[in-house]
C-alpha cells in the first residue's frame, strides 16, 4: 500500500466502488484485512458511512499487540464460523486506491481529490473520535514541514487521546504542526460538532469527522468535505483541496 492511502482513505475507496450495493441497512460488513489496527478501529467507528449495523473487523496478532500496548488490555482474536455464507464477497488491490474526499451532503459520495482541487477551503481539521491517531498526526506534519499553512485557512488539530497528544508532543509533530500555523487544541469531539472553529455561512471545511451533513459543524450553510489527515494537512497548504503525495 503506497504511503498515505490508509484508514480513511481506504474506507472511502471501499464505499465509493461498492456504494450501488449498499442497499440493506440491517446486515454485517466484515473486513478481513486492514493496513494498521487504528484502521480496523475506524471502519467500527464508520458504521454509518457503509449503512450497517454491525462490523466484524478480523483480529490479527498485531491487533492484539496493539491494544495491549495502547489500552492495555488483551483482547480475543475473533473471525466467523469456518461455513459462513455471504450475500457479496469484494476483494480490493490496495495499490488501485487514490486518495478520496467525500462530499457534501452525505457520506455515500466520495470523489478522488484530483477531481475537486477547484475547491477552496476555510478549515481543515484532523482529529475527533475518527481522526488524531498518532499516524495522521506523523503523516500532517511530514506534509507540513517547512511549509506553511494557506494565509485564508484555519487549521485546527486535535489529537484524539491524551496519550496521543503526549506522545506527538514527545516526538516533536506537534511544535512543527504549530509552526506551520496549525492551532493545537485538546483531544474533544468540539470540533465535528461545531463548538470549536464553528463554519460560518459559505464557508467550506475538509475534516476527519464522522460527518458531512448540514449543520453538522456550524452554520447549515456550509459544506463538509471528509479526508484522510495526510489530504487535509495538504489541503491546509494549498489553500483548497489538494491530493498529498503519494510518488
Amino acid at each position: 500500500m503506497r504511503p498515505h492511502i490508509i484508514n480513511q482513505l481506504t474506507l472511502y475507496c471501499v464505499v465509493q466502488r461498492t456504494k450501488q450495493n449498499m442497499i440493506i441497512a440491517e446486515n454485517l460488513i466484515q473486513c478481513d484485512a486492514y493496513p494498521l489496527p487504528e484502521g480496523g478501529i475506524l471502519v467500527v467507528k464508520k458504521n454509518v458511512c457503509v449503512n450497517r449495523v454491525l462490523k466484524l473487523v478480523q483480529s490479527f496478532s498485531r491487533t492484539q499487540a496493539w491494544f495491549k500496548e495502547n489500552v492495555g488490555i488483551d483482547v480475543d482474536t475473533i473471525s466467523s464460523d469456518p461455513d459462513a455464507k455471504f450475500e457479496r464477497v469484494y476483494t480490493f488491490d490496495a495499490a488501485t486506491f487514490v486518495p478520496m474526499v467525500t462530499y457534501p451532503p452525505e457520506v455515500f459520495t466520495s470523489k478522488p481529490a484530483t477531481e475537486l482541487s477547484s475547491i477552496k477551503v476555510d478549515q481543515c481539521i484532523i482529529g475527533t473520535c475518527v481522526g488524531g491517531t498518532l499516524d495522521d498526526l506523523r503523516a500532517a506534519a511530514e506534509i507540513l514541514n517547512g511549509k506553511p499553512v494557506h494565509p485564508d485557512v484555519r487549521l485546527l488539530i486535535s489529537p484524539v487521546s491524551q496519550k496521543v497528544y503526549v506522545q506527538a508532543s514527545r516526538e516533536g509533530l506537534l511544535a512543527t504542526l504549530a509552526e506551520a500555523g496549525a492551532k493545537i487544541i485538546a483531544p474533544t469531539c468540539d470540533v465535528c460538532l461545531g463548538v470549536q472553529g464553528p463554519l460560518a455561512p459559505g464557508e467550506v471545511g475538509i475534516s476527519q469527522q464522522t460527518l458531512n451533513v448540514p449543520g453538522r459543524s456550524g452554520s447549515p450553510e456550509a459544506d463538509i468535505y471528509l479526508a484522510s489527515a495526510a489530504t487535509i494537512a495538504a489541503s491546509a497548504a494549498a489553500g483548497h483541496i489538494t491530493a498529498p503525495s503519494i510518488a
